[in-house]
């Protein structure tokens, strides 16, 4: 008696199979990798605007001291560090606080000509963290020595 015997292998298709498995996680990698590189991107950009920010309150602080404080006492100021500044124009006659760590600012103020008139350039440098090198941003204005 000749028998064939058919064996049918019941395969129960609910599960996944390891190539199935490993395929997913590699095709969510390749989607969580855009989206975790635009938040280092925005970290990054957020700590550049900060200092931008802080850049251009430091320079603006600086200026506006200047052009509200008496301008009979103006005198000319070749590059120098805020810190190193004697005389009329100090910190503490300007009523100004000094920059912040990491940050330097420097003030040039030169007359024009035999005129009146003033330019007045405030420049703060700092090191970015990021991109490793130094960095500047600098304001300039006119404004002219009343003499009374």
């Amino acid at each position: 008696m000749i028998c064939k015997r058919n064996h049918k292998i019941n395969r129960n298709k609910k599960g996944l199979s390891l190539i199935e498995i490993v395929i997913a996680m590699i095709i969510i990698a390749l989607m969580i990798s855009p989206i975790y590189n635009l938040f280092f991107i925005g970290t990054r950009l957020n700590q550049e605007g900060k200092n931008l920010y802080f850049v251009n309150m430091l320079c603006s602080n600086y200026l506006n001291a200047i052009s509200n404080y008496d301008r009979s006492k103006l005198v000319e100021i070749e590059d120098m560090e805020d810190k190193e500044i004697l005389g009329h124009l100090t910190l503490e006659n300007l009523k100004i606080d000094p920059c912040f760590d990491g940050f330097v600012r420097r003030v040039n103020v030169r007359q024009i000509g035999d005129t009146q008139m003033y330019a007045i350039e405030v420049r703060v440098l700092w090191k970015d963290k990021t991109k490793s090198k130094e960095r500047s941003y600098s304001l300039k204005t006119l404004v002219e020595k009343h003499v009374v």
